[in-house]
């Protein structure tokens, strides 16, 4: 079956290509750039790794209110989604956490190239985003740690022009959905500035069949700054601020055990300082993470628990390139701590643990790029070596007792890649390399006993959860095509698991590596101009992305994976012209094996079936006077009972109109 649409897919896009390289002649080609590949700016067509790219436009037009919204129409995976609240998301079967703990999330999330301290794609708003990158497949070899599955690089605005830029935005929508915007940046000789301030809010809303859903509003506001100096005409420092903030973000819980009285708090702070010039880049970075979830032990009563979850990363990255003719080497190192804090107030649990736990890593890392048969050829070659010095401080369980523990651990990346221009805008590219994500401080180092007599206990011998990958096919770009089209091939294994019996201690759990899974599937993504075909007056671009899994076996259950669909992907069409614009898109999701959580259920805690969804959204922009846009987004549009996790309902149609004047 896989091979069979490998070839209808090849057919098609030969004929798209043979097409747009006779039409592309009349047009001039705007080369495409990344940075994730290889961390340094390269086109993309001579960058071994397939990347998918969303462009501040397109970011623009999302209905959605952060970067796990908009990922969710990108179809590259499963999406972990609670309204609200949290959502993760898998890479060629690799997943975040489904609970966002940064530790164990095997897709690393990025701001500015920067670790982004937090692997819930919820805390991370869209409007100071100019662009994110999504690079597929092992990037541990640059970056380390948790990049198994790929990397999402979200890269934020920064003023490009002279002069200032002013926009004041407001936005009102169904379920009593407000937003304020204020945006200002701008360019002074030597000198950038950006400022964005958002306030945005929603009541309970209501989904098809359920009706309304109780305690499902939240409130949020966010806030980023920026402010850059370029001096001596080739050295530039900038300092980043990024900070966000929700509160009484509803938590009604799944809808066979609804709870009307949850919420939660959750902030994001970052600080970043970087130097770039010919010479050296480099930067510095602090996050500050914090979650507190509230409830109540007894309705009764009244009487509310807090449990506390603050997160602190720090991060300092320095690389150069070396360029010899035509080889251009890359070598860096990194240095990167996190320490994680969890405490309780009048928690039900009484034998809840409190814990501190920290990891600080040391990397090396170097990637070369040599150029082959006139530079038709280009090979792509990189190792890196990662140590980590991993702690558990402390742990504080009523009724029982602690012993603090250190554990140190390392690892080696491979990875090489080729790229074969086959013409001026086709490239065959492939790649074998692996991917790792070390054990956490509670794996490795964890001792404990609690009040039941209980003994929790690390494994100091577990191995890195590793990955290796092989993918290759063909990507083509040019004015009137962008095309990928791509094989994978993933071996999983020494996967971590917890809870589990002690083979020579009685009443003892630890923790131990077992059977990973294998993953192969296509992928597809694909966008055309087709003004030039039909001779249009205005843009239209229809597209699709795409991913189609071969196999997605678990190796240990003898079983399908679990959230991991079969089909999923996205497709539409965007058209626009200078005085509006118009998107229209679907998101399907396929079936999908999913872990029963209801308590009592026959089949609790086994694999269940999860039916497949479509659901379509559209946005339009108009600009009738300069400086001023109009906007309508409508999420839902044909009003779709559908859900990324099961028992918790997406909303039912929401529109959303707006205003913005900008200068």
């Amino acid at each position: 079956m896989g091979r069979k649409i490998f070839f209808v897919l090849s057919l098609l896009g030969g004929f798209f290509i043979l097409k747009s390289e006779v039409l592309s002649q009349e047009r001039t080609e705007l080369e495409e750039v990344v940075v994730t590949a290889t961390r340094i700016e390269e086109p993309k067509k001579e960058v071994s790794s397939f990347v998918q790219i969303y462009t501040q436009e397109e970011i623009r037009l999302y209905p959605g209110r952060d970067v796990g919204d908009l990922l969710s129409s990108s179809g590259i995976g499963h999406i972990h989604k609670y309204p609200g609240v949290l959502t993760t998301v898998r890479i060629r079967g690799m997943p975040s956490d489904v609970h966002g703990d940064l530790y164990k999330s095997q897709v690393l999330y990025l701001i500015d190239g920067n670790r982004a301290g937090t692997a819930n794609l919820a805390k991370i708003p869209l409007d100071d985003i100019e662009r994110i990158e999504i690079l597929k497949g092992p990037a541990s070899v640059l970056y380390g740690t948790q990049a198994m599955g790929g990397v999402v690089n979200i890269i934020t605005k920064k003023a490009k022009k002279e002069g200032v830029q002013f926009e004041a935005g407001a936005e009102g929508g169904s379920w009593d959905y407000y937003k304020g915007k204020l945006e200002l940046m701008g360019k002074k000789g030597e000198l950038i500035f950006y400022l964005l301030g958002t306030r945005s809010a929603q009541n309970d809303y209501a989904s098809k069949r359920w009706g309304k859903i109780k305690n499902s509003g939240y409130d949020d506001e966010s806030f980023s700054a920026k402010l850059g100096y370029k001096f001596l005409g080739i050295h530039e420092l900038l300092f980043f601020f990024q900070h966000q903030k929700g509160w009484k973000i509803g938590s009604p819980g799944a809808r066979y055990e609804p709870d009307i009285n949850d919420y939660s708090d959750k902030g994001r702070k970052s600080y970043t300082l970087s130097y770039n010039s010919p010479f050296l880049k480099g930067s510095f970075y602090f996050i500050k993470d914090e979650d507190e979830w509230h409830g109540l032990n007894d309705t009764s009563s009244l009487r509310e628990w807090i449990y506390y979850k603050k997160l602190e990363s720090y991060g300092v990255n320095l690389q150069k390139d070396f360029k010899l003719k035509n080889l251009r080497v890359l070598a860096g190192g990194e240095i990167h701590g996190v320490k994680l804090k969890t405490d309780y107030l009048n928690l039900p649990w009484f034998y809840f643990s409190i814990s501190s736990s920290e990891y600080n890593s040391w990397g090396v890392f170097s990637e070369a790029k040599i150029p082959l048969f006139e530079e038709k050829l280009l090979l792509f070659i990189g190792a890196r070596y990662d140590f980590f010095k991993n702690s558990f401080n402390y742990q504080r369980v009523p009724g029982g007792s602690f012993r603090p523990k250190e554990r140190n651990f390392d690892h080696t990346t491979l990875r090489g890649g080729l790229v074969y221009k086959i013409s001026k805008n086709l490239s065959l590219k492939t790649n074998l390399g692996t991917g790792f994500r070390a054990p956490t401080p509670d794996e490795l180092a964890m001792d404990h006993i609690d009040s039941y007599g209980n003994h929790y206990i690390g494994n100091p011998s577990l191995k890195a959860e590793k990955s290796l990958t092989w993918d290759g096919g063909l990507e083509y770009g040019s004015p009137l095509l962008n095309f990928s089209f791509s094989y994978f091939v993933t071996n999983f294994k020494d996967r971590i698991i917890s809870g589990v019996p002690h083979p020579t201690l009685k009443k003892t759990f630890t923790y131990k590596n077992i059977k990973g899974a294998k993953i192969q599937g296509l992928e597809l993504n694909l966008n055309s101009e087709l003004a030039t075909y039909l001779k249009l007056p205005f843009s239209v671009k229809p597209f699709i992305n795409l991913t189609y899994h071969t196999q997605y076996r678990d190796q240990e259950a003898k079983a399908s994976l679990t959230y991991t669909p079969k089909w999923i992907g996205s497709f539409g069409i965007r058209a626009k012209s200078n005085l509006w614009n118009l998107e229209f898109y679907g998101v399907y999701v396929g079936d999908e094996k999913v872990i029963d959580w209801r308590w009592g259920s026959p089949t609790y805690r086994q694999r269940i079936p999860k039916k497949d969804f479509t659901v379509f959204n559209t946005s339009l922009s108009l600009k009738p006077y300069k400086g001023w846009e109009f906007t309508l987004k409508v999420e839902n549009l044909f009003n779709r009972l559908y859900e990324y996790v099961r028992g918790y309902p997406m909303p039912e149609r929401t529109f959303k109109v707006g205003l913005s004047y900008k200068f």
